[in-house]
C-alpha cells in the first residue's frame, strides 16, 4: 500500500509539473509523457493487486451461507 501511495504522489506531482509547462506555453518532452505512462500503469497494477488481494479476503457466498446454517 505504502508503494501505491508513494506511485500517487509522484503522478500528481509529474502531472503538475507538465500542466505548469503547458500553462507557460513550453511543450513538456516525450521523456516526461513516458514517465507520466509508466505512472498510470504502476497505478493502475496496484489498483488490480488492491481488488484481487481484496477479494480473497472477503468470504465467498457459499461460505457465508455455510456460517449462518451452522
Amino acid at each position: 500500500m505504502l508503494f501505491f501511495l508513494i506511485v500517487l504522489v509522484l503522478e500528481k506531482q509529474l502531472t503538475l509539473t507538465a500542466g505548469t509547462m503547458t500553462v507557460f506555453g513550453r511543450q513538456p518532452g516525450a521523456a516526461l509523457d513516458g514517465i507520466s505512462g509508466l505512472g498510470h500503469i504502476v497505478i493502475t497494477l496496484g489498483l488490480i493487486f488492491f481488488f484481487v488481494n481484496l477479494g480473497k479476503r472477503l468470504p465467498a457466498k457459499e461460505k457465508a451461507e455455510a456460517v449462518r446454517s451452522s
